[in-house]
């Protein structure tokens, strides 16, 4: 019986062993455009596949073939792309903003935007001399595709044209920091203030950060927000259009949507040594894991420099593949200069591409190319003195070398100042390294190399120790995840289908932004309401300035509020344009609405001035000035401003066409696109041109008129008032003081919230300073000052306070009375 049941036993189990075998996975792995390190962060996940029954292909695009390792499960397929009589790659202006200034300038969200733009000339390239091989890719059998992260263009290309039109699935793999912005469109949120920013900006003004203060937490905002414009909507549009070009996706191309909907994201990012971030279940962490690779030794001149008696302690210097020397400043290579005379019995080895360096000490040694993960396990390699790229800084890690950073361009920086922080390496800043720092730290480093070299022990032991190993891990979730489409339905957050407009509070700003137009004319009704029925003697000589004030907020609000005016500074220019609904308004209406907000704005200003010189004529001179007088003073200030605003129509007018086009070069063509996908007309005004001259002139003397008046008028009341105190009653003096507070708050509100906007604007244009969009966040708060003066003179003017409550009281005692001659009849 026995027998029976194991011989049973025996069927049922190779029954279900051949139903469960299947032929192996044909995955489509498509990398990074002429990024071969890439290929190198992810050939461990790929080893580990092949080894769980994947047939496993890469594609890649390089200017030159990636070499074919030819084995029985693992392919290499690269399209060689070089320059032609039409196209240039690298793209000229990449080369110029980005590839000769990586020494000179911070890596910030708008040349990461630049940097990725030139991907396009890849595109370009690759179809125009590749479609075969890439139709041939495009064809074949694939059961699956995964896509390297934002950069790979062409194969997200192709993973959309795969998934759209074959229903082929992809995952996502992350082999740099910029997963980080994916968080948000897959629905994990991605907090403004939560971490170090990502690029190296401020690098120029500040030598060292602090994490805690808040100014570095709105530098972090103000990043997250500008890759949100640059990377994810301003430069996708561009590459949307080079991608229509090519006719080879039925569907518009959208990066987020390759974010979206991808199965899951594979981190090459270690998770335990880092910033916290958002964990999911479609969200796999591989970067957690030291390779033992079999120890290979050293060849030729570095044998024989490391097996000298004489090479006691090596300082190994390497910058990785992409960053070269040819463009330094003279400085970073001064300063190595004397890091290398100062430590004349440690043996330097530097990796370096760059120009000639003459007489260098005889401890240095460089090379073109060093096997580094060698020489990083040499027992004589005590420094490495890296760019803190993630590969080499895990590489420094895992062979527990301590490490100075010097960060030059893209994640480098991120990567070194949370090694600092979580470390306590040394970091340097590239725009002021001098030798004496490297001395310092290298001595730093030498003295006291046990201590730091246990803190990476330490460091590594963390972050592998797992329940199971990081690769093991991500290979067995990839493999549900391929294998089991179903599960990808629990996966899907609701967040993913957040669009921007809600993402970037869009409704609630445009909400406040007319709550605020709408409560400044409603606010300044009801003062007009209850300026006009004050019957208090001595209130009435002022009756006329508040009710003029009024008015005029009144007619700005209603000019300002469907026009949604905006204005930016673009290189020498200064351009408007208008946001509300009169953008789909003829050119001349538009320009004349521009004009007319511009005047009247200005006319409400110049306003402030005329109520100073009223109310100094009645306290100084005991004059009330007739309403002949008033009438003459306001038609001179809306004649003035008039002028002021024709000035400005003239300068708008007149720019040249190649004003628009440098316009458009500077902050480029999507800057101008609306969320619907229009683009808006724009006015540019030349501010060193004649009319530019007069515009901006008319403007300056108008403020300057106002400012001095105030200030002399001001003066001589409070003087008068000081003197005359004695005779006036505590009512009177009372009186002055709410008008006195009234009159400099009022003053002050079109200062602050529209002055000085403006102020700062012109003097970006002046000197070349891009405010990136941030300038349209200004004219949001020109919605406010109506509103704001409405509320000064209701709230500070005792008897107008008093109106409003007796509004309200006087509502209530005739409902109490009411209520109480009901229970009398009763």
């Amino acid at each position: 019986m026995n027998l029976i049941i194991t011989i049973l036993l025996c069927n049922w189990l190779f029954l279900i062993n051949c139903f469960n075998s299947t032929k192996p996975l044909n995955v489509l792995i498509l990398t990074s455009e002429s990024g071969p390190s890439h290929i190198m962060s992810i050939m461990p996940l790929v080893e580990e596949m092949i080894d769980n029954g994947f047939n496993v292909t890469i594609f890649t695009i390089h200017t030159m073939p990636i070499k074919d390792p030819k084995k029985e499960n693992l392919k290499i397929i690269t399209s060689i792309i070089n320059s032609d009589s039409e196209i240039e790659f690298p793209d000229p202006e990449f080369v110029k903003k980005v590839t000769s200034k990586i020494w000179n300038i911070e890596f910030n969200s708008y040349i990461m935007g630049v940097w990725m733009k030139q991907k396009t000339s890849i595109i370009d390239l690759s179809f125009k001399h590749d479609r075969e091989l890439i139709n041939r890719v495009v064809n074949s059998k694939w059961d699956y595709v995964i896509v390297d992260e934002i950069i790979t263009f062409i194969g997200n290309i192709i993973a959309q044209k795969l998934f759209q039109e074959r229903n082929i699935r992809f995952g996502i793999v992350a082999t740099s920091k910029d997963w980080d912005y994916q968080s948000r469109e897959r629905g994990m949120g991605n907090i403004f203030m939560g971490q170090p920013l990502f690029y190296g900006n401020d690098m120029l003004t500040t030598k060292e950060h602090n994490f805690i203060d808040f100014s570095w937490s709105l530098n972090v905002a103000w990043e997250k927000l500008s890759h949100l414009y640059y990377v994810q909507w301003h430069y996708e549009r561009y590459i949307k259009k080079c991608v229509e070009k090519l006719n080879f996706i039925s569907m518009e191309y959208s990066q987020r949507w390759i974010f979206r909907n991808g199965d899951f994201v594979i981190k090459e990012y270690p998770d335990k040594i880092f910033y916290p971030t958002t964990g999911a279940v479609d969200n796999i962490e591989n970067g957690n894991i030291c390779l033992k690779k079999k120890e290979k030794p050293l060849e030729n001149n570095l044998k024989k420099l490391f097996d000298s008696p004489d090479t006691k302690e090596v300082v190994y210097i390497a910058f990785g593949t992409a960053i070269t020397f040819y463009d330094a400043p003279p400085h970073i290579l001064k300063g190595f200069r004397e890091l290398f005379n100062h430590h004349k019995n440690v043996t330097f080895v530097w990796s370096y591409k760059g120009p000639e360096i003459l007489n260098l000490p005889p401890n240095v040694n460089i090379f073109d190319w060093v096997p580094q993960i060698e020489v990083l396990r040499h027992k004589k390699t005590k420094i490495f003195l890296t760019h803190s790229g993630l590969k080499s800084f895990k590489e420094g890690l895992c062979n527990e070398v301590p490490m100075i950073f010097l960060p030059i361009t893209a994640e480098q920086h991120h990567n070194s100042l949370v090694a600092k922080n979580y470390l306590d390496l040394p970091f340097v800043n590239k725009f002021y390294l001098k030798g004496s720092d490297l001395i310092e730290y290298v001595n730093e480093l030498l003295i006291n190399y046990d201590n730091y070299k246990n803190k990476l022990f330490k460091a590594k032991y963390f972050m592998e120790d797992r329940v199971i190993p990081s690769l093991k891990e991500s290979t067995i979730r990839l493999k549900h995840f391929i294998t089991k489409p179903q599960i990808t339905r629990f996966t899907k957050r609701k967040g993913t289908d957040q669009d921007w407009i809600e993402y970037l509070y869009l409704k609630e700003i445009i909400l406040i932004n007319i709550i605020a137009e709408i409560s400044g004319i409603l606010l300044n009704i009801l003062l007009i309401g209850i300026v006009l029925k004050i019957s208090n003697k001595e209130f009435k000589n002022y009756r006329r300035i508040l009710l003029t004030t009024a008015i005029f907020d009144v007619i700005f609000s209603i000019f300002a509020f469907p026009v949604g005016l905006s204005m930016e500074p673009a290189n020498k220019y200064f351009i408007t344009w208008t946001h509300g609904f009169v953008r789909f308004l003829s050119t001349k209406i538009k320009l004349i609405i521009i004009i007319s907000i511009i005047g009247s704005f200005y006319i409400t200003v110049s306003n402030t001035a005329i109520v100073f010189y009223y109310r100094y004529l009645l306290i100084t001179k005991e004059k009330i000035m007739s309403k002949w007088h008033y009438f003459i003073l306001m038609l001179i200030n809306i004649l003035w401003n008039a002028i002021g605003g024709i000035i400005w129509g003239w300068a708008l007018m007149i720019s040249p066409d190649e004003a628009y086009q440098e316009v458009n070069e500077t902050l480029g063509e999507d800057f101008f696109y609306n969320l619907d996908g229009t683009e808006t007309e724009f006015f540019v005004l030349q501010p060193l041109s004649l009319a530019g001259i007069c515009g901006l002139g008319h403007n300056t003397i108008t403020c300057m008129v106002v400012i001095l008046i105030v200030f002399k008028t001001y003066k001589e009341i409070q003087l008068s008032l000081n003197k005359s105190s004695n005779k006036m009653t505590n009512k009177s003096k009372n009186l002055q003081k709410q008008l006195n507070i009234t009159m400099i708050l009022q003053s002050l509100t079109p200062l602050i919230f529209c002055v000085l906007p403006v102020l700062t604007m012109v003097f970006c244009c002046f000197v070349r300073v891009p405010l990136r969009g941030i300038s349209s966040i200004f004219f949001i708060t020109f919605m406010f000052v109506p509103a704001m003066n409405a509320l000064i003179c209701l709230i500070c003017v005792k008897i107008c306070r008093r109106r409003i409550v007796g509004i309200f009281i006087k509502e209530k005692v005739k409902n109490v009375t009411s209520a109480a001659s009901k229970i009398n009849i009763r």
